[in-house]
């Protein structure tokens, strides 16, 4: 193992700040979402995209296959729901970096707000590329990363102080109501499974108990999956990313929907 790969990232922090992580609620909101307290219900629709095609033409536009996939749903979003507040991206980031336990495998998982713009029609698809890569490059600067560890270490060490699990159950509870606006984008990667890669047709996630749309991309054996993890069964938005790829001429194939449930960890007081 590497040193520190067992080490909890957020007790070695010099310093944390007094601020706890912020979530901004000022962005467009999909109309679908709701803020009813432990959702149980989920669809999950599994899309494969044929990597070459879809990378191919990601590449003609300069973009990373998770911006080409940011930017193509907000477009999907701003045509069915035209509107003038912002559509948010809410990018997953590794923040490992900003910790001085870089080799820890918990989570450290930040986001990058990626804003497409209210007028697209007056903004190159080749501007948009740029404006998002100068996003992601400044949030994932030193210090940023930095501030992000700061602030779950501020976490962290709240929740060290409440005594009890209910107590520490009623203070994360503002988790219960989260929505963040206005989709989420995790991107995997790409696995490297050597000779068993051509035995795996796809690879698909699971979120339990996520709000709103939150897609999650991984790649294998030159197949793209995205699934669309939907706290709502409508398939509108999954419907209009494939007009968008049938656009571009990009194979793909969805399979039929999934509906899974999470159950809401309670503990009574005795």
């Amino acid at each position: 193992m590497s040193i520190g790969e067992l080490q909890e990232p957020f007790v070695s922090e010099e310093k944390a700040t007094d601020t706890l992580p912020v979530f901004k609620h000022d962005a467009f909101r999909l109309p679908e979402l709701t803020t009813d307290k432990h959702l149980y219900k989920s669809t999950r629709y599994e899309l494969n995209i044929d990597q070459d095609s879809f990378v191919g033409w990601a590449r003609s536009k300069h973009a990373t296959p998770s911006i080409t996939v940011a930017l193509l749903m907000s477009k999907v979003i701003e045509n069915v729901h035209p509107n003038e507040k912002e559509i948010i991206c809410n990018l997953a980031r590794d923040d490992r970096a900003g910790s001085s336990c870089q080799n820890t495998f918990r989570n450290c998982v930040g986001s990058i707000e990626l804003a497409y713009s209210r007028h697209p029609d007056e903004i190159p698809f080749l501007d948009q590329v740029e404006n998002y890569r100068n996003t992601i490059r400044q949030s994932k600067q030193k210090q940023q990363l930095r501030d992000s560890i700061s602030r779950m270490t501020a976490l962290s060490d709240q929740l060290d102080k409440r005594k009890g699990f209910l107590d520490k159950q009623k203070m994360l509870s503002f988790y219960d109501d989260l929505i963040l606006d206005t989709f989420v984008l995790s991107y995997i990667g790409q696995f490297k499974l050597g000779a068993y890669e051509s035995f795996i047709d796809d690879i698909h996630s699971y979120i339990s108990g996520s709000k709103g749309l939150t897609i999650q991309m991984s790649a294998v054996n030159e197949t793209l999956s995205l699934d669309f993890i939907q706290s709502f069964a409508d398939k509108i938005y999954l419907e209009s990313f494939i007009e968008e790829l049938k656009q571009r001429n990009i194979g793909f194939f969805v399979k039929d929907p999934i509906e899974f449930e999470t159950p809401y960890d309670a503990l009574k007081q005795s």
